[in-house]
């Protein structure tokens, strides 16, 4: 008796966890070798900005689809800016994650676009917002990918 209650117990505790993860929607299936996902994952650069589009999977399976996008990526060292707080805040709560994705979408662009067509002044991001030229610094050669383009940016778009 003693034995079926502490399994019991155990079961409810275990359970909910499981199913949580199971759960949990994940970009892997989305994600090839050469699609806008897959060039994310495979950038050492990119870690930190990869990671954070995992935390909003609607918009990351964007990414793995057909649809064409400019991503302008922000480097490792462009969110370590940001500070810890501001990246656990995008993460802590509902609002935060919604935070988050607006923060994506701005680095989202629809359609391959150059450099120098995004650095124009008239480029309007997933969010809806128009980039400014002043915004922007490139890092590195663009990384192209079969549903789009990458471009490294030193900055975080807010």
């Amino acid at each position: 008796m003693k034995r079926n209650v502490l399994l019991r117990s155990a079961l409810l505790l275990v359970l909910p966890a499981v199913f949580h993860i199971a759960c949990t929607p994940s970009l892997n299936s989305y994600t090839t070798p050469t699609n806008l996902l897959g060039r994310l994952d495979n950038d050492p650069r990119l870690s930190a900005f990869s990671s954070l589009l995992s935390r909003v999977p609607k918009i990351g399976k964007l990414l793995g689809g057909k649809t064409k996008y400019t991503i302008l990526a922000p480097t490792n060292e462009a969110i370590a800016d940001m500070g810890q707080d501001a990246i656990a805040g995008f993460t802590g709560s509902k609002e935060g994650l919604q935070h988050l994705g607006n923060v994506v979408k701005n680095h989202m662009i629809r359609d391959v676009k150059s450099p120098d067509e995004v650095r124009s002044g008239n480029t309007v991001t997933l969010k809806g917002d128009t980039l400014r030229a002043v915004q922007l610094e490139y890092v590195g050669e663009p990384i192209t990918a079969d549903n789009g383009i990458i471009l490294v940016v030193a900055k975080v778009i807010r």
